[in-house]
């Protein structure tokens, strides 16, 4: 294959063992002057050949490649070229040049492009030749534009480094012949340049160090600075101001001054720029010329490899020297001085832990050690040490050919392949799998044109390792090459067969980055008053479009700070081609100086860039060679370019200021020596600087350099403590760690200052002996090195394990270290069972932990602690599926499995009773995608029938949000093309194109056919498809469409039709879902065949994968018949913008169970026999009398003569006639056979159930029971109602009867024990002396009084009848449903047929936050509609029962408790409230509902019986955590009960469910009591059963029962808690509104959409206030609301979390904050409007009210939305008064995150938690505004969002003064990152485990994060654990619809903890 001139040919070997050595196996390459070759091998047999281009002139058209063995025996490889297929190719072409053309450009490394447009050129076969020489390819034949099968544009860069003339062509075959075109030439000149130069001034040797003078020049960024004493060397990035004590005066050069401490030896000391040799040596001097010489080796005694485990070693190195070992560098470790165990280092044992993870099997055999010493003498060892002892290994050298035969690839796919970038990017995930492999390895995929690595990881679901990646949009047509890596072995996918390659394809490709096509400068400032200076700048990028960009502007007084101005496209610019302007303020009375541009650097939307550094160009000094795409690459050539860049100023201000400050004071603040070999090693270094002229420079931050032994050196960046520009002085402090046991063994740390400036650029710095001579302060910090426990690190464990490692240091080699392990509620005390120097194994850790904290203590020291958060491995079971069918799985046709039948080949369908059928290949219709299959068969009686399959694409139309059809698109002609692979064996294919028009938009339609030969696994939308043999699958692509409105979506309609000639036929239709899978099917059967077609609810739309819906249509009964069945299914696609794929399928199958034998079938009527239906019946009652008397026979026989059959039958016949007479057992024998035959009659007679929704039960009794009608309303009731016998007679005698509910049978248990119950219940009321009357509505009929058929009808049927309340009633009458009564329609019933008593088990109610939800249960208002009593155990648990009562007392609905003063609440029999009244018998209660009848009421009655079992601590805690879990799962209406009773009763493994039944049995016993009661008073019978009492009043005066309150305050409010002023909160209280539509509906723009708007209480510093209040902080919090009704409802909010809010400001006239946020229905942001302009009120006049308190304040936490100005006063405050104040600053958005860098409070900030765009803001904005940083970070990438690039944001944080910054990852976690002893810490935290689908809602959970770190934080916890702690907080925020959980207190947060734990 040939590629951008690379010719590449890949062989295949039939080898079994290595060639690869040079000894045995030799590769001739060909002629390298006409091709530069390559080899590559991979394994054993793979082997390629890379070949460059060196000419098209007298080339071969064909390469030979010859292998010799060792043998001597040749085979030679020979291959044509594309020589001959370029003949009678001539390209057409247009050539540019752009290069630096200025003559006198003092520029070293000059950039030349050489770009060609091919045009209408299908073939990228050509090469550009190098004529009169070439400099250094940089990109070589880079295509940038276009389509490689048309038009496209290809790039050249050439690095030119010498004076030269380079000339380039395109070279082309035509006619066999080479030719030439678009000859382009550059000459380059005067190429050298200014580069950094040092010129040492003098040299002095002190009490301690040397210290070389020198000056600097040319410095423009940093350089490599390398340093050697004898053979020890180190190398450092210099970077300004390291070592600068001033400005030459003569040429204003940077004066620095090197220092280094004096080695104890004579040696020499060497400086370097760059490398350590040749001509970049700048100084060399002898040192210590009169101390001793040692000249002799460091000697190795032993090396020892201790195995921990298989991954884990302790290193053991015993090494001597005279005069000390310096340290040993061997294979992956270093040991010093740290890791001394014993001895001396003059004779020393040396130790290190290390785990060898990422360490592979070296395929070098001979492994090397070296080992310096103090003197600086070294010696190398290479495979053996001593007397040829081997050198170990961790693990043994193994061939690296050989291992990749053992960890061969065996499996690799893509969630998405043949991918469209044309117009968006994708997000993929690769899949693969090696042989062999260990799953916790480490494995990497690299994506070549990509340019980007991702990291794998094992995928427990997919049993294969996975990794994420995104493909960027418009790459080239073709394969995305890509490389994976594992251990130390790589795989290259050019490899890889066909199926496992990544392809893309783009209509047009861009990979070239945005450029400046032109730079207009403004004119130069020359008056006293300043000004802007600005550069215009062009840019372009003509297809992907500008994404961002930043300029950087220095000036030539002050080059080493820059500043950064953002450019990023408007919305009234265009990001293909615009002006941006880069401004620059001059104050007034500048000096006079010139800025310049110093860099460019520009990303288009893809991520290309390209990047300048242009001061290098204007100073011409070169640092860099140049090797990326330049944006001036258009402008090279402009003679005007340097002028362009750079704008001189002058004010005209005389620089009269040339004196730098001065050092007025310096102090180290330390306890003591620091022990540098414990954890705690950190000093303060407070100095105060002075100028007599001009003000300090707030800017340039000054540093604290620290020096020890062999270079060992760092820095801090100084802290302004005080910053008076009034009087030229600032105060500044230090911070630093030290490095644990730096420089040992010297006894000091030497200290300097360096980069101390004032406003004029007067630059000054203080070396350790500047220090002492010129200021008289001791810079000298003293040191000590006694060995105390420090721990470094855990090794990760699992919540399972019970062991633990620590690594650490000063462990000691007893056993005398103590572990103490402190948990949430204990702390415990372990023994080492493994214990070296810096390695120990403890065991006794608790299992299943959240965190605990670990440390270590002997008898004199105590160790650091460290926070152990266990992993929780992840729980990948899956919930089990039902196996189905009848055998189960078909018997032997498949096995059942936790995930449902396994179907055994040919076998298929959920049961596995249905096989393929394998078919002949379809007719291919040429005109259109329509399939018509006929396949004929012959039954098993003989007869020979042709079945036929028609699948047609209908049409496709677009449809509204309302699911209204706007326009419909007939397809009329396609264009057809065979696209069968003759290499594909596995399915034969026909592609199929068309195209429709809307809205000026042409839409291309491609359907591709496929149909299968053989059984082939595809993967389609990331789920796994089995395509058996026969099976045809559709793949239909779109390409944009015009919508009418975003939220409008397209139908593509596709009908499927089945028929049989065979005569005596069943027809049958079903759809449903497919188990363990994202597929739903339609089923079309005749007979015992169907067509069975898949559609997966999946599909691939704007290249992202996501959940789509599948319309099946309703049967159309006039099309169907016994033989032939029809259904039309709907494909739905989203709305799009740029493609859409989705990929039905289609099969014929052989079914076991007949269509006849199916609910729902349609067939044939028998034959008339020419007997009338009543002579039939006649005929069966002969027959059953027939029957009967020959089973009489039969007994009497039997009784006759067999004995022992007589006794047994006497026995059961007397036992029988005891309880029913003979003729009762004479009329049931008959009644049964009877209705045997009745019922085979009519099923024989083609009356079948036709309803497809029934599965289990057939339709029945629709005979009509007798004609009373107890309503009165006949005509019209009889249509509707039916009565059972005993109700019509109890109605119309007016008997006892109690009317039962059937969602409790449908819904709310599973069956049989819901038929069970039902029955049980119904006896229970019987054996009262009552009729039970059971109320359902079945096939629309509503029956009340039901039989055993229709029960267990019901109880079968379970939640695919509709739960039926009040409003359903009429739907599921009128369309002829089956329903079942929820407690609201049975007592509609009830009312309307007469039944006065109803019993249930528990009533609905008001839920909880009703007053924002509004949801309450439609029994309250049903109560209040109709004199219905209801006997329930009170009202659930799950409601707000304080409420529930308040709105019976509204609707006028008398309650009462039997037995008991306190309203039960189901399960439990004391709910916390009072019952209006309560009644100790039945007969009283009856009394009371006959009253309730005279007085006419309108309402009803509850009679509330309190639960006589016993309450379960069990139960309650699985109703609680069943809460959270339906807040979760969104569950919400009449769904909400039957989900937390399956929910409970689950949690307690059934007890809940036991408990339930007893309930409602109990229920049903005491209201049938008072039924018969009733019933006795109606009749005139006033007897007693017992002596009734009199109502009792419960509360209130006498005689007068309390009213309930609107509010729910049922017992006093406790006294408001004291305000903790040591907690301060400031900022926003926002009423946030939440809307979201129907998941149904969906979200649609431009029209109302139906879903519900919820009012919650928001606002960042408020809900971190109310999670204060909760966990009991009382926190002062400091906010502003306006005087509308919102600022009420935060207000009395605030109260009822116990927030004080004397601190809020109440303003007049203005509106509370809102936050309107609208969702779409996946509950992800669409649009958000914010009214935040109250927080402007929040002033630092208003802040100075509470003054008093800010100052006594521990803790300050503010929100991004108090103003900037008020921002400022808090730093001032804090800055000025108490520094010790810890001030939080909490973002609230991308914008605001940004007002603290404008604020300029960065160093007052002690925390800070931003989510990761709020990071990027915030140091994107550093960087812009304090050029310093810069330095130190400039390679940070805004568009990268790895941890990697988070982890450089959050320095930049650091270094900007921040002292903690938590980093909100979303599901990625949380990142803390600080800056501890001169290094950078980061520490990833798990996110909150919490499921994706149990998140209810995520508003709110940082800000609970925030809170609970906070929380703790007060508390003096540490911040490791702090976070964890947050995170639970976080935690119970995303389980809950409020942004605070309402569960959270700090009782709960440590029983959670608790919890958790076990």
């Amino acid at each position: 294959m040939l590629e951008y001139g690379y010719y590449t040919v890949y062989l295949i070997l039939n080898l079994n063992k290595a060639i690869h050595s040079e000894s045995v196996f030799q590769i001739n390459l060909p002629p390298e002057d006409q091709y530069e070759c390559y080899s590559y091998q991979q394994g054993y047999n793979l082997l390629s050949f890379q070949c460059n281009i060196v000419t098209l002139w007298d080339i071969e058209p064909t390469i030979t490649f010859s292998i010799r063995d060792y043998l001597d025996r040749l085979s030679n490889f020979t291959f044509p070229t594309f020589v001959n297929s370029m003949s009678g190719v001539e390209p057409t072409v247009y050539t540019y040049g752009y290069g630096h053309s200025i003559a006198d450009l003092g520029v070293q490394y000059k950039q030349f492009y050489y770009i060609a447009e091919f045009v209408d050129y299908h073939k990228p076969i050509y090469y550009i030749q190098d004529y009169d020489g070439h400099g250094q390819s940089s990109i070589r034949n880079k295509p940038i534009y276009g389509s490689l099968d048309g038009n496209y544009t290809i790039l050249n860069l050439e690095i030119c480094s010498v004076d030269q003339t380079i000339s380039k062509a395109i070279n082309f075959y035509s006619d066999s012949t080479p030719s030439s075109t678009g000859l382009t030439s550059y000459t380059t000149s005067n190429s050298s340049s200014k580069s950094v130069n040092i010129t040492v001034i003098s040299t002095k040797v002190t009490q301690f160090d040397i210290e070389i003078t020198a000056e600097l020049s040319n410095l423009i960024s940093s350089f490599l600075l390398s340093s050697t004493f004898g053979q020890i060397r180190e190398s450092v990035s210099f970077n300004y101001p390291m070592a600068v004590v001033g400005r030459s005066s003569v040429n204003n050069n940077l004066i620095v001054k090197f220092q280094y401490l004096l080695p104890p030896f004579s040696t020499n000391l060497t400086l370097s720029i760059g490398s350590i040799t040749g001509d970049d040596i700048f100084y060399s001097v002898s040192v210590n010329a009169t101390s001793p010489i040692d000249t002799t080796s460091p000697v190795i005694q032993s090396i020892e490899y201790l195995p921990i485990d298989g991954i884990s070693f302790i290193i053991q190195v015993v090494a001597t020297d005279d005069t000390g070992v310096f340290k040993v560098i061997g294979d992956g470790y270093t040991l010093t001085a740290v890791d001394l165990v014993s001895g001396s280092l003059q004779n020393a044992t040396f130790q290190q832990y290390i785990n060898t993870t990422g360490l592979y099997s070296s395929t070098d055999s001979k492994p090397s050690i070296q080992i310096f010493d103090s003197y600086g003498n070294f010696q190398r060892y290479d495979g053996f040490y001593g007397d040829y002892i081997p050198i170990p290994q961790f693990h043994p050298p193994i061939d690296n050919d050989y291992l990749l035969n053992v960890h061969q690839v065996t499996f690799v796919r893509f969630a998405m392949n043949d991918i469209d970038l044309t117009l968006l990017d994708c997000n993929n995930t690769i899949y693969f799998n090696l042989s062999n492999i260990d799953v916790k390895g480490e494995v990497t995929v690299s994506f070549k044109q990509l340019g980007k690595s991702y990291n794998g990881f094992w995928n427990e679901d997919e049993q294969m390792f996975s990794a994420d990646f995104n493909i960027p949009s418009r790459l080239f047509s073709g394969y995305l090459e890509f490389t994976m890596y594992y251990e130390s072995l790589s795989y290259d996918s050019i490899y890889f067969k066909e199926s496992w390659k990544l392809r893309a394809r783009s209509d047009y490709a861009d990979m070239m980055p945005p450029m400046v096509l032109d730079i207009v400068t403004s004119g130069p400032i020359s008056n006293a008053l300043g000004g802007i200076i600005s550069w215009n700048l062009t840019i372009e990028d003509k297809v992907n479009g500008l994404d961002w960009g930043m300029v950087t502007v220095l000036s030539l007084l002050d080059p080493y700070y820059s500043q950064t101005i953002s450019i990023k496209p408007q919305e009234y610019q265009s990001i293909y081609l615009d002006t941006y302007t880069v401004e620059v303020t001059i104050n007034p009375a500048c000096l006079q100086d010139t800025y310049f541009i110093d860099l460019i650097w520009l990303f288009d939307k893809n991520g290309y860039q390209s990047y300048i550094k242009a001061s290098e160009l204007v100073l011409g000094i070169t640092n860099s060679i140049p090797y990326v795409i330049s944006p001036l690459m258009y402008i090279l050539d402009n003679p005007n370019l340097i002028s362009s860049l750079s704008i001189s100023v002058d004010c005209q201000t005389p620089q009269d200021d040339t004196t730098p400050p001065v050092l007025t004071e310096f102090l180290i603040i330390s306890d003591g020596p620091i022990n540098l070999f414990s954890w705690t090693r950190q000093f303060f270094v407070n100095f105060t600087v002075q100028d007599t002229q001009t003000p300090i420079s707030y800017r340039h931050a000054p540093r604290c350099y620290f020096y020890s032994t062999f270079f060992a050196m760092d820095y801090v960046n100084a802290y302004p403590l005080a910053y008076d520009p009034g009087l030229k002085s600032a105060n500044y402090s230090c911070m630093i760690n030290l490095p644990y046991g730096i420089g040992y063994p010297s006894s000091n740390i030497l200290i300097s200052i360096n980069g101390i400036t004032d406003e004029h650029m007067n630059i000054i710095g203080y070396s350790t002996d500047d220090i002492i001579q010129i200021s008289g302060f001791n810079p000298l910090l003293n040191v000590t090195y006694d060995r105390q426990p420090m721990m470094l690190e855990v090794t990760p464990i699992s919540n399972l394990d019970t062991q633990i490692s620590i690594v650490g240091y000063g462990f000691g080699l007893e056993s005398n270290l103590i572990m103490r392990v402190e948990y949430i509620d204990s702390a415990v005390n372990l023994t080492s069972i493994y214990q070296s120097e810096n390695f120990m194994i403890y065991d006794g850790i608790r299992p299943h932990q959240t965190y605990f904290l670990v440390s270590l203590a002997n008898q004199n020291f105590m160790s650091n602690k460290i926070v152990v958060s266990p992993i929780v491995p992840p729980n990948n079971v899956k919930p089990p599926l039902p196996c189905m069918g009848t055998p189960i799985c078909g018997g032997s046709n498949g096995v059942c499995t936790l995930l449902g039948c396994q179907c055994n080949y040919p076998w298929t369908g959920n049961d596995c009773m249905s096989q393929i059928v394998i078919i002949p290949s379809p007719f291919v219709n040429t005109s259109n995608p329509d399939i018509h299959s006929n396949y004929t068969t012959t039954l098993p009686n003989g007869q020979i029938i042709t079945l036929s399959a028609y699948i047609k694409i209908e049409a496709l139309r677009e449809l509204d949000s309302a699911l209204n059809e706007v326009v419909k698109f007939q397809f009329n002609s396609w264009e057809f093309k065979n696209t069968t692979s003759p290499l594909n064996n596995e399915y034969l294919e026909y592609q199929y194109k068309t195209t429709v028009f809307h809205l000026g938009l042409v839409t291309k339609i491609k359907v591709t056919i496929q149909f299968y030969t053989q059984v082939t696994v595809v993967y389609f939308a990331n789920s796994k498809i089995a395509m058996l043999p026969s099976t045809i699958k559709y793949k239909i692509e779109l390409t944009p469409y015009k919508f009418t409105s975003n939220f409008n979506q397209l139908q593509f309609l596709m009908s499927a039709s089945f028929d049989s000639s065979e005569d005596d036929s069943c027809s049958y239709q079903e759809h449903g879902d497919i188990i363990n899978s994202d597929l739903e099917y339609v089923r079309l059967q005749v007979n015992q065949n169907s067509l069975y077609c898949r559609f997966i609810k999946r599909g691939v739309i704007d290249n992202r994968i996501i959940s789509i819906t599948n319309t099946i249509f309703p049967v159309i009964e006039d099309l169907q018949t016994t033989k032939y069945v029809t259904r039309m299914v709907g494909i739905n696609i989203p709305f799009y913008r740029a493609n859409a794929l989705v990929d039905p399928d289609f099969s014929i199958l052989s079914d076991i169970l007949p269509a006849g034998d199916k609910i729902g079938s349609l067939c044939e009527p028998s034959v008339d026999d020419g007997l009338t239906r009543l002579e039939k019946i006649g005929i069966i009652i002969a027959v059953v009398a027939f029957v009967l008397l020959l089973i009489i026979g039969v007994i009497l026989y039997k009784v006759l003569t067999n004995m022992e059959f007589r006794v047994k039958f006497h026995r059961k016949f007397d036992s029988y006639r005891k309880e029913k007479t003979m003729k009762q057992l004479f009329q049931t024998i008959c009644i049964v056979i009877l209705s045997y035959f009745i019922f085979k009659y009519l099923n024989s007679s083609g009356l079948k159930n036709t309803n497809p929704n029934i599965s289990t039960h057939r339709k029945i009794y629709e005979a009509d029971y007798g004609t009373h009608d107890p309503t009165g309303n006949m005509a019209e009731l009889r249509k509707v109602f039916k009565f059972s016998k005993d109700v019509e007679i109890a109605l119309r005698d007016g008997l006892p009867i109690v009317a039962l509910e059937s969602t409790i049978i449908s819904h709310g248990m599973p069956f049989p024990k819901n038929y069970e119950t039902a029955k049980s219940v119904e006896q229970i009321v019987r054996d009262q002396g009552v009729v039970p009357a059971t109320i359902a509505i079945i096939n629309g009929t509503i029956h009340v009084g039901m039989t055993d058929e229709e029960i267990l009808y019901i109880a079968q049927v379970g939640v695919e009848s509709i739960k039926t309340s009040r409003r359903d009633l009429p739907y599921v009458v009128s369309q002829g449903k089956t329903g079942s009564t929820t407690v609201s329609s049975t007592i509609l019933i009830s009312s309307m047929v007469g039944i006065k008593i109803f019993v249930t088990g528990g009533l609905g109610g008001v839920h909880r936050n009703a007053e924002i939800s509004m949801d309450v249960s439609a029994d309250l208002t049903e109560l209040g509609r109709n004199g219905v009593a209801v006997v329930c155990a009170g009202v659930k648990s799950i409601l707000d029962i304080g409420k529930t009562l308040e709105y019976l007392e509204t609707q006028g609905v008398t309650v009462l408790s039997y037995q008991t003063s306190e309203f039960p609440a189901f399960f439990t029999k004391d709910s916390g409230h009072a019952s209006p009244m309560r009644i100790d018998d039945t007969y009283q209660i009856a009394k009371l509902i006959y009253s309730n009848d005279i007085l006419s009421m309108s309402s009803g009655v509850v009679v509330a019986v309190p639960n006589q079992i016993g309450e379960s601590e069990e139960i309650n805690r699985a109703i609680t955590e069943s809460i959270q879990q339906s807040e979760r799962d969104l569950v919400k209406g009449k769904d909400i009960t039957p989900y937390l009773l399956k929910m409970v009763n689950d949690k307690t493994k059934g007890k809940s469910l036991e408990l339930n039944i007893q309930l409602i049995k109990n229920n049903a016993k005491v209201g049938s009591e008072i039924a018969l009661q009733y019933y006795n008073i109606k009749k005139g019978n006033d007897h007693k059963l017992n002596s009734p009492e009199p109502i009792k009043q419960i509360s209130g005066q006498e005689g007068r029962p309390t009213q309930p309150t609107l509010k729910n305050t049922p017992t006093p409010t406790k006294p408001k808690r004291e305000v903790n002023s040591d907690l301060i909160v400031i900022g926003g209280c926002v009423i946030d509104m939440i809307s979201k539509p129907n998941k149904v509906s969906g979200f649609r723009m431009e029209t109302s959409n139906p879903g519900h708007i919820e009012i919650k209480m928001g606002g960042v510093a408020r809900n971190i206030a109310e999670v204060l209040a909760r966990l009991d902080q009382n926190p002062m919090f400091i906010s502003a609301v306006g005087s509308d009704q919102y600022a009420e409802l935060l207000i009395n909010h605030f109260e009822s979390v116990k927030l004080d809010t004397q601190a809020i400001a109440r303003v007049k006239g203005e509106n509370t904050a809102i936050y309107n946020a609208i969702l779409d229905e996946k509950g992800d942001l669409s649009v958000a409007i914010s009214q935040m302009e109250i927080f402007n009120h929040i002033t630092p006049q208003y802040l100075q009210k509470f003054k008093p308190q800010l100052l006594k304040a521990k803790m300050i936490i503010i929100d991004t939305n108090i103003p900037i100005e008020s921002m400022i006063y808090l730093h001032d405050l804090i800055q000025q008064n108490n520094p010790s104040i810890k001030l939080w600053v909490e973002p609230t958005s991308h914008y605001k995150s940004m007002k603290p860098i404008q604020a300029n409070i960065t160093s007052s900030i002690t925390y800070t938690s931003p989510n990761t765009d709020e990071l990027f803001a915030m140091a994107k904005d550093l960087l812009e505004k304090q050029p310093k940083l810069l330095e130190n970070n400039n390679n940070v990438n805004h568009q990268d969002t790895s941890l990697e690039s988070i982890k450089l944001h959050s320095k930049v944080l650091i270094d900007s003064g921040m002292r903690f910054i938590i980093t909100k990852m979303g599901p990625n976690g949380m990142l803390l990152s600080y800056k501890k002893d001169s290094e950078y810490i980061f520490k990833v935290y798990q996110a909150p485990n919490v499921a994706k689908k149990d998140i209810i809602d995520v508003t709110g959970a940082g800000d609970s994060l925030c809170g609970g770190v906070i929380y703790s934080l007060y508390n003096n916890i540490s911040i490791e654990e702090s976070i964890n702690i947050g995170s639970l907080c976080a935690k119970e925020s995303l389980l809950s619809s409020h942004p605070v959980s309402p569960l959270l207190s700090k009782s709960y947060l440590n029983d959670k903890l608790h919890s958790e734990k076990k």
